[in-house]
């Protein structure tokens, strides 16, 4: 008699497995990063409707200007501003109207789709007053100078070449935070968390200067971190190369940010060398980027002394103020941290549009809190920053900050008003990865690099992204009859 061997039976209800590939998408800050940008950027550049961001309109006529050739603004009975294709300001009149600023008013889809259509007509033209972003020099529009140099090239409406330029901007600004991601060592998650805030996203799928500001400063600061803390690398010329590149770029794209320069050293001497070569890469860092700026001042100084809502602004003038009496000065900034701070910190998550359309401010509060937790608990083992490089950190922050009110009290509070500042939360996105650090430790942590933790992540940003589109769907577009 032949026995036969019992056949095992499978499991009932065997464990489901995830799939290699989706696992390890969860579990990288970078890749989740890179889908969200793309995917929620797409949307909010659909979704938010022409010239609804900060002075875009502004942002539109700088970049059409400098892909003519222009590369210094013009000024006109003591406006800034240029000459440029009526049909640039008939587009944002036709679409934008009273929307900005009123809640009640709606965008009108047929003025969208009839200005797709509206020829560019680029030799007839007019003084447009952009004065907001007279100033700014061609680096900040690079991105967008592209999408509309490629536009004019097939004559596409202005409305087209408006798309166009917010495409470039997102495609460029996606890809150097993706790359600030990969490079930083510690606080992939944080990184990751500023990036995607609602008003990030907003920016970097916008025509604003913010979107390339805002990812050359998280790269600076990327690299500056690998550079510290990756106990395998050493200083060499290529990164030497690098952090100039950086440097300028960012100090061109917006001066305020100069400070953030500074972090070159925390960078311990020992990757370097010798004392003597130290503080000769941090000075030529500081010293050639300081003199770029200068000589852009000076190149654009026949621009500066503007107008803000019939008031004369001069920055020469609000200077030398600062200079002769610092006390008044710096109670204006006193006053206005004390009194604003926790403004601030809603509108860092997101004042959307025009800053007319603001998300819950429990979600913006739970937000605030959750990257103060990922910050907290987001250690990496072999990594220590104790409090000297924490004390470096923080004194370049502030001073960052300082340099920020500064330059908007001087550039923006009109002469003999009562002064403000006009200052917003989204200022201050390019020191928010720096600033973290100062939670940072290696007493509190968690797991954060599983797929558990990105997963949970990922359904709160989509809440949170998702919520802040649908809040601006309502907030600007006008019933579509059935």
């Amino acid at each position: 008699m032949i026995e036969t061997k019992p056949t095992e039976q499978p499991e009932s209800n065997p464990k489901p497995q995830t799939p290699k590939a989706l696992t390890s998408f969860f579990a990288d800050p970078a890749r989740i990063f890179l889908g969200f940008g793309l995917v929620f950027g797409f949307l909010f550049l659909v979704i938010l409707p022409p010239f609804q961001v900060p002075d875009e309109n502004r942002h539109f006529y700088r970049a059409y200007q400098i892909s003519d050739g222009g590369i210094i603004a013009q000024k006109q009975d003591g406006v800034s501003g240029g000459f440029l294709p009526k049909s640039l300001a008939v587009t944002f009149d036709t679409i934008s109207k009273d929307v900005p600023h009123n809640p009640e008013n709606k965008i009108d889809p047929a003025d969208i789709r009839q200005m797709f259509s509206l020829p560019l007509n680029r030799n007839d033209r007019e003084f447009v007053d952009f004065a907001g972003s007279a100033v700014y020099s061609p680096v900040a529009y690079l991105p967008q100078i592209v999408g509309i140099s490629l536009g004019k090239l097939f004559d596409f409406s202005p409305l087209v070449l408006m798309y166009l330029g917010r495409i470039c901007n997102l495609l460029t600004s996606v890809y150097l935070i993706y790359l600030a991601i990969k490079i930083t060592p510690v606080f992939k998650w944080v990184f990751l968390m500023t990036a995607v805030t609602p008003i990030a996203l907003q920016q970097t799928a916008s025509l604003s200067a913010d979107s390339l500001t805002n990812s050359v400063a998280f790269l600076f600061v990327a690299w500056v971190l690998w550079l510290a803390f990756d106990e395998t690398k050493k200083l060499e010329q290529k990164d030497i190369i690098v952090l100039a590149l950086l440097s300028l770029g960012l100090t061109l794209c917006k001066q305020a940010y100069f400070p953030l320069i500074l972090l070159y050293f925390v960078i311990p001497r020992r990757k370097v060398g010798s004392i003597k070569k130290y503080l000769a890469i941090g000075g030529g860092l500081l010293v050639g980027s300081l003199i770029t700026v200068m000589l852009w001042t000076i190149a654009a100084l026949g621009v500066f002394g503007l107008k803000a809502d019939g008031a004369t602004v001069s920055p020469g003038e609000r200077l030398r103020g600062i200079l002769t009496d610092p006390l008044n000065f710096s109670q204006i900034v006193f006053n206005e941290y004390s009194r604003r701070t926790p403004v601030y910190l809603t509108e860092f998550v997101g004042n959307l549009g025009w800053l007319d359309t603001r998300l819950p401010l429990l979600l913006q509060i739970v937000y605030v809190f959750t990257i103060v937790f990922v910050a907290v608990a987001n250690s990496t083992a072999n990594i220590q920053i104790g409090w000297a490089d924490k004390s470096k950190i923080l004194g370049v922050v502030l001073l960052g900050m300082l340099a920020v009110t500064t330059l908007a009290y001087i550039s923006w509070a009109p002469l003999n008003q009562e002064v403000s500042l006009q200052l917003q939360g989204r200022y201050f996105i390019p020191f928010a990865p720096a600033f973290l650090l100062i939670f940072y430790n290696r007493r509190y942590k968690l797991k954060l690099n599983s797929p558990r933790f990105g997963l949970a992540l990922c359904y709160f940003l989509i809440f949170c992204l998702g919520l802040s589109l649908w809040i601006m769907f309502n907030r600007y577009y006008v019933a579509v009859p059935t």
